[in-house]
């Protein structure tokens, strides 16, 4: 398992905060003092991010994190391996805030880049959960081929979904991510869910929502 350092690659990419605070599902909260909130660490393992792959940042105000993947694609074709066609990655955020405060993840931005010939199609899916609780929280997006492109989306957890953080200790964000593509139906046919073609990144953005225990 990789533990990574967040400030050695701080100036690796930049990234725009999720505001959520004036959504309706949330009364107005504002975050814990900025210079209170921080990512200490995270620990990454998985068949799609090798040691060195993964970069995460803290928005200043506390409002995000952003997640970028160095070297996450799936494929599948006639000449390309089985194992090939499916990638994971557990990702472990360890964050460190005041006292009194938890928090959630909210919204989850997603960037990448999709090939697929006709019949084949794609997954991404990404589960939320707290280390000490059995409750997780899932976004996914799927493709059916033939398309082509870059794709950029956010994903908004439903409020019957959301899990806070525990009030009682700080616990550990767990991130499980996964991407796959399937031929099954056209066995002839290739495609790839990959790094976006211009940021070489998949890049993973959640919004944070904060409240007062």
């Amino acid at each position: 398992m990789k533990i990574f350092n967040s400030l050695a690659v701080f100036a690796l990419f930049c990234f725009t905060s999720v505001a959520v605070a004036d959504d309706p599902l949330f009364p107005p909260s504002p975050p814990p003092p900025k210079d209170q909130v921080y990512i200490k660490g995270i620990e990454y393992a998985g068949s799609g991010c090798p040691a060195g792959s993964v970069a995460a940042v803290l928005a200043v105000d506390g409002s995000n994190v952003a997640i970028a993947f160095d070297a996450y694609v799936a494929s599948v074709g006639p000449d390309i391996s089985i194992t090939e066609s499916r990638k994971n990655c557990l990702i472990n955020v360890n964050l460190v805030y005041p006292q009194g405060w938890s928090y959630t993840v909210y919204t989850t931005d997603y960037r990448g880049y999709v090939d697929l010939d006709a019949k084949v199609t794609a997954l991404q899916k990404s589960s939320y959960f707290f280390t000490g609780d059995n409750k997780q929280m899932d976004a996914w997006s799927s493709w059916t081929g033939p398309f082509t492109d870059d794709y950029k989306f956010t994903d908004t957890i439903e409020k019957s979904a959301i899990v806070w953080s525990s009030c009682k200790a700080k616990t550990t964000l767990n991130i499980n991510t996964q991407i796959r593509v399937d031929n099954k139906m056209n066995k002839k046919g290739s495609g790839m869910i990959t790094t976006d073609v211009i940021t070489h990144k998949v890049t993973h953005i959640l919004g944070f929502q904060w409240k007062k225990c």
